[in-house]
């Protein structure tokens, strides 16, 4: 079973979530006294009847962000937010020819534009959890995914 949740008043019917507030870190809620605009979050049902949680939450991929900086003088002059998410992604692909529907042909990005949607999201995790992003070595990418997810499973 499959389904979204757009409203948090629908999502505490569901969740209690007061047994879970120690276990979760601390930027889940952090996030929530940045400048989160909205977000969405996707939920799975076990057989045992438990609705978990089955997607990544506030990543620029599922969330907005607003810069508080310039904020109310933008909202005054009715000017467009600027933000943390991938929508400057979605509207580079729309102004090349891309809008995800049958026979198009993702575009092919600069390296140089992959070089400035790597630093929006390093932006933004530095941001959010207020520590620097570290850059991980890339010699071995399969080897280090298969490492963690042991580690995870194990731990």
């Amino acid at each position: 079973m499959y389904f979204q949740i757009q409203n948090i008043q629908i999502l505490t019917r569901f969740w209690d979530y007061s047994n879970d507030i120690p276990t979760l870190p601390d930027f889940l809620f952090g996030c929530f006294y940045q400048n989160f605009v909205d977000t969405k979050y996707e939920f799975g049902k076990t057989k045992q009847g438990k609705i978990v949680l089955i997607d990544e939450i506030h990543t620029p991929d599922s969330s907005r962000y607003f810069y508080a900086e310039g904020y109310e003088e933008r909202q005054a002059r009715t000017e467009s937010q600027k933000q943390l998410s991938k929508e400057f992604v979605r509207q580079w692909l729309i102004q090349n020819g891309f809008q995800g529907l049958e026979g198009q042909q993702v575009p092919e990005m600069t390296d140089a534009y992959v070089q400035t949607v790597s630093e929006r999201y390093i932006e933004l995790y530095e941001k959010i959890t207020g520590e620097p992003f570290i850059k991980a070595e890339v010699f071995s990418i399969k080897e280090r995914i298969e490492k963690n997810v042991k580690l995870y499973f194990e731990g």
